[in-house]
This record gives C-alpha cells, sequence and structure tokens, in this order.
C-alpha cells in the first residue's frame, strides 16, 4: 500500500513537470513578445532553449538520482525549480540598465517618471483608434507590431508585413520635437483607445524602452499602460 502511494506521487511529480515545463515555454513568449515580438526566429529560440534545459537536467538529475535515489531529493530539486522559475521576470543577471528599465516600466514607479519627463502628446481619440485598426489589418497575425513615429507635426504609423506589403497612416499631431520612433502591439493600442469615452486622449513617452501611458484628456485618473516591443 506504501509502496503503491509512493508511485502515484511519483507519477503525479513527472506529469507536474511536464506541464509546468509546457506553461514556462508559453509564458516566456508573452514575457519576450512585447519586446522582441513573436516571430518564428523568437520561438525557435524559446523551444531551442527548453530543449537544450531538458537535455541537462535529465544528464544531470539522472547523475544525481544514482547518488540519492529518494522521493525527498525529487521533490527537493522540484521546489528549488519551481521557485527559481518563478523569479526569472525580476532578475537582471547581465546587470544591463535598459533591462532594469524595461521591468521597472511595468510596474506603478514609472508612472512618476512619466509625468516629470514624458512626451505629452494630446491627440483626437477616435481617429488615432481608426488609424491603428487601420493598421492592425496589415500587421503580422502573432505580433500585430507597427511603428509610432513622431516627426515635426504629424505622427506616423507604420506596418510592413512581406505576406501582405505595408501601410502607412499619418495624424497631424502639434509637435515640434526631434524625431522620436517606438513600436507597439496594434491589439493592445486598440484595446486601450476602445476601453476610454473621452474625445481626446494623452500619450506620454519617455523613451523607445519605456512603456507608454494613455489617459483620457479630461479624466487624469483613468490610464493604461502599453509595453513596447521590438520588430
Amino acid at each position: 500500500m506504501k509502496s503503491s502511494r509512493r508511485r502515484n506521487y511519483l507519477f503525479f511529480a513527472v506529469f507536474a513537470s511536464g506541464l509546468t515545463t509546457l506553461a514556462v515555454e508559453l509564458t516566456a513568449s508573452r514575457l519576450l513578445g512585447n519586446i522582441f515580438g513573436t516571430s518564428n526566429l523568437v520561438w525557435a529560440s524559446i523551444i531551442g532553449l527548453i530543449l537544450i534545459y531538458l537535455t541537462a537536467g535529465y544528464f544531470l538529475g539522472g547523475r544525481l538520482a544514482d547518488k540519492r535515489p529518494y522521493p525527498k531529493t525529487l521533490f527537493t530539486v522540484m521546489l528549488w525549480g519551481g521557485f527559481l522559475v518563478g523569479v526569472v521576470p525580476f532578475s537582471n543577471p547581465s546587470g544591463d540598465p535598459e533591462a532594469d528599465r524595461f521591468t521597472d516600466s511595468l510596474v506603478g514607479p514609472m508612472i512618476a517618471e512619466l509625468d516629470a519627463n514624458g512626451r505629452f502628446r494630446v491627440i483626437e481619440r477616435e481617429r488615432l483608434l481608426n488609424s491603428v485598426r487601420r493598421i492592425a489589418l496589415m500587421t503580422h497575425e502573432r505580433s500585430h507590431g507597427f511603428k509610432y513615429v513622431l516627426t515635426s507635426g504629424q505622427l506616423e504609423l507604420s506596418v510592413s508585413n512581406p505576406d501582405m506589403g505595408e501601410a502607412r497612416e499619418l495624424v497631424p499631431i502639434d509637435y515640434d520635437g526631434d524625431r522620436f520612433e517606438t513600436s507597439f502591439s496594434a491589439r493592445y493600442v486598440q484595446d486601450a483607445l476602445a476601453a476610454m469615452k473621452a474625445k481626446e486622449v494623452a500619450i506620454e513617452l519617455v523613451d523607445e524602452l519605456t512603456a507608454a501611458v494613455i489617459r483620457p484628456a479630461d479624466d487624469p485618473d483613468q490610464l493604461a499602460v502599453v509595453a513596447p516591443m521590438r520588430l
């Protein structure tokens, strides 16, 4: 009876570890998608790394199991693995300040930075929403990414899709600063604009790697944060 119970625990552990591995693979694509997109190259990199880590885990785990063939060892390794996976989104082992800035852009403190230093532009919401909707028709079916370019006197939305061609939308805007270029997911921008009812919206930007804050011009308490992405 005791042996049967241990075997059931082992079967459940194997099932849970396989399910978790698949979940990590899928969530990794979501974590990287806002920056690198979800192209075939990104997916190939994720799948290739997962396979490499699985191979290394089977090899090292097999050697450890030969030396310490106890359930406690297996469950301890699994618990540590789960903990380390959980801290991945908050880690920056390279020490790259740009990576820290992207992580910070996903949480509240970046709002204050945008208020103090951001590019604050008021745009007619319905006009911008319609432009983004038209651009979205030409975006890649996975990333939905488009370029957002501020130049003197206008906002340019553009997309280049090898399968469908190119598209460009020009929106007049009161801007006379330096050229500013970044990229967003058309799906997320559409959702943010559609959820607002104001006639005009304010878009606040700091740089290419920091998330944009979209607010109704007449309601500063409502806001949407849209992370940038790389095309």
